[in-house]
C-alpha cells in the first residue's frame, strides 16, 4: 500500500512539472488450460491444469516530456503486488541523447505469444535481458551503448566472493530502413572473477551474447525473425530456461555453456478487426564438459487469432511446448485458452 501511494504521489508531482503528460495502461487477463504430460508435472501422471489470473505484463504508466527532456514511470502487477517496470529520464542533445534509470536492454525483441502467462516464447526461442538499471548513450542514427548494473550470477556449484569491477556492457544498432522494414543488432558482455582471499575459488566467468532481429510488414502480412547466440548468458542476468556456467571443483575451473535461440513470428490481417498469427521457436544449451554429450533443447509453437474492438483485444490461442531435459522422455505441454486485453491511453 505504501509503495502504491508513493508511486501515485510521484506521478502527481511529475505531472505538474512537465508540459506534456501522457498516461497509458494495459489490463490483461488470461484463461488457459494446460495438458501436462507425466514428465512435465513430475508426479508420474498426466493432468489438466487451469490458469486464470491477471497476467504479469499488465501495467500502468505515464510518459513525460518538456522541450528536449523526457521520462517514463511505469509500474505493473506481479502476484498481486505493484512493481516498478520502468523509471528513467532522457535528455536530448545535438545528435545524441543520454538516458539514466531502469529501462530494457537490447535483448527485448519478443514474440506475440500470449499463452503461458503472456510468455512471448521466452525460454522457447527468445532470451530476455529484462528491465535493468543503466546509463545509455544513444546516437540519433540508431547506435547505442549502455552501461548496465552487473548481474553476476554464480556458476553452478560455485560459492565464494565475486569481484565485478566493470558494468555489464550492451551495444547495438537499431536500423529503421523505412516505415515497413527494421533491422536490429545487439551484443552484450560481462566478466567477473572469484576472490580467492574470501572463498575457495580463484577463477573467472566470462559471458557474452548477441542477437539479430528482422521486422517487416508487406501490406497485410507482418513477420519477425530473430536469432540469438551466447556463452554463459544466464550468468550475466539473461533469462529464459537457459543454463549457466558450471564450476568443476576437481579441476578448479569453469566449464562454459553455449546457448542458441531462434524464433519466427508472423501475422496476417484478415480484416481491420481480425488478425491470424502463429509463431515457432527453438533453443538449445550445449557444452560437453558442463552438460554432457547431449544438448538440452526447448521447442514451442502457437497459433492465435486476434479480434480487435477499439481498445479491446480478444486473443484465443493454442500452443505446444516441449523441453528435452537430456533424457529419453521429453516434457510436453499442450495449452489452449484466451487472453482478454484492454489498452488505454
Amino acid at each position: 500500500m505504501k509503495r502504491s501511494l508513493f508511486i501515485i504521489l510521484s506521478l502527481v508531482v511529475c505531472a505538474g512539472l512537465f508540459a506534456q503528460v501522457s498516461p497509458y495502461g494495459s489490463a490483461r487477463m488470461g484463461f488457459f488450460y494446460e495438458m501436462q504430460d507425466e514428465f512435465w508435472n513430475g508426479n508420474g501422471e498426466s493432468r489438466i491444469v487451469n490458469t486464470y489470473d491477471m497476467q504479469a505484463n499488465s501495467r500502468f504508466g505515464v510518459d513525460f516530456k518538456k522541450d528536449e527532456f523526457k521520462g517514463k514511470v511505469e509500474f505493473g502487477y506481479n502476484g498481486g503486488n505493484p512493481n516498478v517496470r520502468f523509471l528513467w529520464a532522457e535528455q536530448q542533445f545535438d545528435g545524441f541523447s543520454i538516458l539514466a534509470g531502469q529501462e530494457e536492454d537490447g535483448f527485448n525483441k519478443r514474440s506475440t505469444q500470449v499463452g503461458f502467462g503472456d510468455n512471448a516464447l521466452k525460454g522457447y526461442g527468445w532470451i530476455d535481458g529484462g528491465r535493468v538499471p543503466q546509463i545509455k548513450f544513444k546516437l540519433d542514427g540508431g547506435f547505442y551503448l549502455a552501461l548496465i548494473k552487473q548481474n553476476a550470477i554464480n556458476a553452478s556449484g560455485a560459492t565464494g566472493s565475486i569481484d565485478a569491477l566493470i558494468p555489464k556492457i550492451n551495444l547495438g544498432y537499431d536500423w529503421k530502413i523505412d516505415s515497413d522494414k527494421q533491422f536490429y543488432i545487439t551484443a552484450g558482455f560481462q566478466m567477473y572473477s572469484y576472490n580467492e582471499d574470501f572463498g575457495p575459488h580463484d577463477g573467472s566467468v566470462t559471458s557474452f551474447a548477441g542477437a539479430l532481429t528482422w521486422d517487416q510488414r508487406a501490406d497485410a502480412l507482418r513477420y519477425r525473425v530473430h536469432g540469438f547466440f551466447g556463452q554463459n548468458a544466464r550468468n550475466m542476468g539473461l533469462s529464459g530456461n537457459i543454463k549457466g556456467a558450471v564450476w568443476n571443483a576437481v579441476d578448479n575451473e569453469t566449464f562454459d555453456v553455449t546457448t542458441i535461440a531462434l524464433f519466427a513470428d508472423m501475422g496476417y490481417d484478415i480484416s481491420d478487426t481480425f488478425n491470424l498469427g502463429f509463431g515457432v521457436g527453438y533453443q538449445q544449451d550445449s557444452g560437453d564438459d558442463a552438460i554432457g554429450d547431449d544438448a538440452l533443447a526447448n521447442l514451442g509453437f502457437f497459433v492465435q487469432g486476434v479480434f480487435k474492438m477499439e481498445n479491446l483485444r480478444l486473443t484465443p490461442e493454442v500452443g505446444y511446448l516441449m523441453q528435452d531435459m537430456n533424457n529419453d522422455d521429453p516434457w510436453t505441454n499442450i495449452y489452449f485458452g484466451c487472453q482478454l486485453r484492454y489498452d488505454f491511453k
